[in-house]
């Protein structure tokens, strides 16, 4: 019965297109290799909806012209398989 019902999911499923954000930064006074690069989460303090390219581009525009203030940085570990 559960394959049954995993199945007849999987057929239903219709795929949605999503968009997200990344920017290069590079801060003052550092050389270019000193970049990093940082995944959009919260614009206007509010998760925005990047379903489409219409959605997209007007947040874009807004941070291209934007000032940027780092407001977390959280030092991790990762493991990775090889």
């Amino acid at each position: 019965r559960l394959i049954v019902e995993r199945e007849r999911e999987i057929e239903n499923f219709v795929p949605e297109e999503y968009w997200s954000i990344h920017a290069e930064f590079l801060p003052d006074g550092h050389q270019k290799g000193d970049t990093f690069i940082a995944k959009l989460h919260r614009f206007d303090g509010e998760e925005p909806a990047l379903n489409s390219e219409e959605d997209v581009q007007p947040l874009l525009s807004d941070m291209e012209t934007a000032d940027y203030v780092t407001t977390l940085a959280k030092k991790g570990t990762r493991k990775r398989n090889p």
